[in-house]
């Protein structure tokens, strides 16, 4: 903590891609400060920001960061919540959306790379979205069992902070009350028969690889849910 702090701040460094050649690797800022092994094509490359030749850490303190400063904030902010409800000729509707109009994220751990460790597999976002020399257009570093190589492409940065804003429909209610001169003909006072369904539908910019509400602080995900009921007064 520090005089001046917003909590939930994140710091990280700027990145302009993945190296595609070893030329390109040799001409750029050392990064030895973040990995001291061999940077190969496909690995994230990082801005030297202060123009010292070197993309590093500097003091590791507020007035001397080095290459990194404060690239999002992960406290959530504009939280809303819409309600919306009608009724016709004995037909409701009831509609509530909620969600977060901004909220920054740094992923980690096996929810999101692939290969993080010796017992983790590729995620489904990852599939044939890594850079090979054959895909060089890909979106996540080079994949490799090494755990310096991939902890190098995976510091905090600017590439990977993923935008966790969302706005998510939790409920929708359709449902039909019965004409009271029809139902008062068998003893019934009221009958409503509805349907109701709930997280019908999410708009994320996140990759796809957890829940932008619970933001992998469930083991398991929210489901989308059917119901079908009737309320009878007699």
């Amino acid at each position: 903590y520090y005089v001046g702090q917003k909590l939930g701040e994140i710091w990280g460094s700027d990145s302009n891609g993945l190296f595609q050649t070893a030329d390109e690797v040799a001409s750029s800022p050392s990064q030895s400060q973040i990995w001291g092994g061999k940077w190969v094509p496909g690995m994230t490359k990082y801005v030297d920001r202060n123009g010292d030749g070197i993309v590093g850490y500097g003091d590791n303190t507020v007035d001397n960061p080095g290459d990194r400063h404060i690239i999002g904030n992960s406290t959530p902010r504009y939280q809303f919540g819409i309600t919306v409800g009608a009724e016709w000729k004995g037909f409701d509707f009831d509609m509530f959306w909620q969600g977060t109009g901004k909220r920054d994220y740094w992923a980690g751990g096996v929810d999101y790379w692939a290969f993080n460790d010796q017992w983790s597999v590729p995620q489904a976002h990852t599939a044939n979205n890594y850079w090979t020399p054959e895909n060089t257009t890909a979106f996540f570093p080079l994949l490799s069992h090494n755990g310096g190589k991939n902890g190098a492409s995976r510091q905090t940065s600017t590439r990977y902070l993923q935008d966790a804003s969302y706005g998510r429909l939790k409920s929708l209610m359709l449902g039909y009350t019965i004409p009271v001169k029809v139902t008062s003909k068998v003893g019934i006072e009221r009958l409503r028969l509805y349907v109701q369904g709930e997280n019908l539908l999410t708009i994320t910019p996140m990759e796809k690889y957890t829940d932008p509400e619970t933001l992998g602080n469930m083991t398991y995900p929210l489901q989308r849910k059917f119901t079908i009921g009737l309320n009878l007064t007699l």
